[in-house]
């Protein structure tokens, strides 16, 4: 999940108010290198995500938020190989 609304229903209206919206504020992707192998065999790789939550006063006022990326890896120089 990248974004996600956390809602209220409202009974006088029978709306569902936004309370806060939830987003991902930092996604990692991370490789590790097998030990135990000479020729670059590497786990599995996984991610891990980072959630924030902007009020719902910045939801309405389409307010930016940052949202980083990011790749954690063992390999030295990985722009020589064209992979970042």
């Amino acid at each position: 999940m990248l974004i996600g609304q956390l809602c209220v229903h409202s009974s006088a209206d029978d709306k569902m108010d936004v309370l806060a919206v939830r987003y991902a504020e930092s996604i990692t992707i991370h490789i590790e290198l097998q030990p135990d192998q000479s020729d670059g065999h590497i786990y599995p790789p996984y991610l891990s995500v980072k959630y924030a939550v902007a009020s719902s006063e910045d939801y309405l006022a389409n307010k930016n938020v940052t949202v980083r990326v990011s790749l954690l890896s063992p390999f030295v120089n990985m722009r020589k190989w064209g992979i970042v």
